[in-house]
């Protein structure tokens, strides 16, 4: 319990950060780009203006028609010419907002891993006939993630883990778990040993299966207890789960092609092993 308290409140914490940060990123972005624009709508304006012209929609007016002609005055007509400096001083400014958008702290595109979870179940009922007494626990289970970089340090990433509980929740009987993710990711490198954090948030279905609970065994159908079949229904469904979930994830690449990783949220507690692509 105390762990997935600590798992929540990171997750709470790094989501918080996640959602600050991309909306401080944009307002910046945002106000330099206006610079920008207004920059560009004063040298227009430069131009529109140096013939006595103050609008574009003047400008198409004011502009002679001729037929069938073509005009021998070839001189340019510099009133209408932008000064050099303003241009450069427009491209600098344009460059200097695209160096400064977000570069890629992981330059790969996709991530391959595997490792291991821990997928909550529960233990088998004491009362095995009520189903009464079971308490929730943590299965570890082996896992595969894969994850593709859709946008420069934005990851979308899917998981699966299986786990095979044996004899539970009776002697005989198997539960099987699974648990499928969906994870959006925002990555920040840290400026300690390239290490980066992906404060996550997405969706998780949990799988639970165990063939010959609640169903009918018995050669005898006078020997059948119909609501004790339909409590050993009721303990499969009630851990099956469809939830939200929120997290972090701690990734070190090294060797450029590999990396270890760690996660904590309110779905999963995970180490993996895996190669970037």
């Amino acid at each position: 319990m105390r762990i997935r308290f600590i798992a929540l409140i990171a997750a709470l914490v790094s989501t918080n950060l996640f959602a600050t940060t991309i909306v401080e990123d944009l307002q910046n972005q945002n106000r330099r780009l206006q610079k920008i624009i207004d920059k560009n709508n004063v040298i227009i304006k430069k131009k529109l203006g140096g013939g006595g012209i103050t609008d574009e929609t003047a400008l198409i007016t004011s502009a002679p028609v001729r037929k069938n002609r073509v005009s021998q005055d070839t001189t340019p007509d510099n009133n209408y010419a932008a000064p050099a400096a303003d241009q450069l001083s427009l491209m600098s400014d344009l460059n200097q907002y695209l160096g400064g958008l977000p570069k890629r702290a992981i330059p790969q595109s996709f991530i391959v891993g595997t490792g291991i979870s821990t997928i909550d179940g529960k233990t088998a009922p004491v009362d095995t006939y009520n189903y009464t007494g079971q308490q929730d626990i943590l299965y570890i289970a082996p896992t595969l993630m894969v994850g593709w970089q859709a946008l420069d340090n934005l990851w979308i990433e899917g998981s699966y883990a299986r786990r095979v509980a044996t004899n539970v929740p009776v002697a005989g009987l198997d539960v099987t778990y699974e648990t499928l993710a969906m994870r959006f990711k925002y990555n920040y490198q840290t400026p300690w040993f390239n290490i980066n954090l992906q404060p996550y948030m997405g969706f998780q279905a949990t799988l639970v299966d165990a063939p010959g609970l609640g169903e009918n065994n018995s050669q005898n159908p006078f020997l059948v207890d119909q609501a004790k079949l339909q409590r050993e229904k009721d303990y499969i469904e009630n851990q099956k789960e469809n939830k939200l979930i929120l997290g972090v994830t701690v990734i070190k690449p090294f060797m450029k092609s590999f990396f270890v990783r760690g996660d904590l949220g309110t779905d999963w507690r995970s180490a993996s092993l895996g190669m970037l692509f």
